[in-house]
């Protein structure tokens, strides 16, 4: 697609190539494609963030999951939002790490970014853990959690 001459990858397009690379746990291509893209002036954007750190995550590759995240932060053009808060409650949740998962979910709201219904999956992972009583305190009121008008759609 480079060598066209009226044809040039734009971040949409390196955004489904790092989303494929991330699918298909080749990770090790996603820092080429990166580089590719600083090499032609092409910044990333939340579509692109949002599919490295998902891809981390899936894999158990937290701390690179959470470097991904620092980079969001970062950067001046994006800011993390309500995928990026999904992708690292259901990472740390299937991981059990839901201290972790916790921890981060408390900083997303501190960042004004307010979680959707997807979001508040998150409650499976206490069951997962066994953690029953945390699903009704906390602030996770399951009768509130699960009617429409309290949940961004």
């Amino acid at each position: 697609m480079k060598s066209v001459v009226d044809r040039k990858p734009d971040v949409y397009t390196y955004s489904v190539l790092i989303s494929s690379c991330a699918k298909f746990r080749r990770f090790y291509l996603i820092e080429r494609v990166l580089a590719d893209m600083s090499y032609l002036g092409i910044e990333c954007n939340n579509v692109t963030y949002n599919s490295i750190i998902d891809g981390y995550g899936k894999a158990g590759k937290f701390e690179k999951m959470e470097n991904s995240l620092t980079d969001v932060i970062d950067n001046e053009n994006c800011q993390p939002d309500v995928f990026t808060l999904n992708s690292l409650i259901g990472s740390y949740g299937n991981g059990r790490k839901i201290d972790t998962m916790e921890k981060w979910y408390d900083e997303f709201q501190l960042l004004d970014v307010t979680p959707d219904i997807k979001t508040f999956n998150m409650m499976k992972s206490y069951g997962k853990a066994g953690m029953y009583d945390k699903i009704k305190t906390d602030g996770f009121h399951g009768e509130e959690v699960f009617r429409s008008d309290n949940v961004n759609m």
